[in-house]
């Protein structure tokens, strides 16, 4: 596998086993209802899923300079 595509796929596993585990937490601290979880979660998924390509294409732009 490629590595930034395994970093990829690696950060996204991490980010839904750190939902597991915050969900709870959450839940309680907060009162969310299952919606509000949801968006948390796919939330809290997001950002690494955004961060690695924009890391990548910078990376491909430092290159082309």
């Amino acid at each position: 596998m490629d590595a930034p595509l395994a970093r990829f796929v690696s950060s996204i596993v991490t980010a839904y086993l750190v939902a597991i585990v915050v969900w709870p937490l959450l839940r309680r601290r907060f009162e969310l209802n299952l919606v509000g979880t949801a968006l948390a979660i796919v939330g809290i998924s997001a950002c690494p899923a955004l961060i690695l390509p924009a890391n990548v294409a910078a990376r491909g732009f430092a290159r082309l300079l």
